[in-house]
């Protein structure tokens, strides 16, 4: 069960960028590498597992997200980054 969703700002000029920096920026500080309780998710690549817990992803993979799982059962929190 991924735990919180969070969203790049909607003004930057390449979402896909800013979800993999901040994944990448979070997992360093949390002292692991991207794709274990950290991961993003992006157009055409993605990195993330079962333990984890906290999602960077664009507004697009949230939109397909939500055509196969409308209430989003598996999802605690969508948080959008401004």
């Amino acid at each position: 069960m991924t735990n919180a969703i969070t969203l790049p700002t909607a003004h930057s000029p390449d979402p896909a960028r800013s979800a993999l920096g901040l994944a990448s920026r979070v997992a360093s500080e949390r002292g692991e590498a991207v794709g274990e309780s950290v991961g993003y998710s992006v157009r055409l690549d993605s990195k993330h597992g079962p333990r984890t817990r906290l999602l960077f992803c664009t507004t697009g993979v949230l939109l397909r997200r939500l055509l196969g799982d409308p209430e989003l059962d598996s999802v605690s929190h969508v948080v959008g980054v401004v």
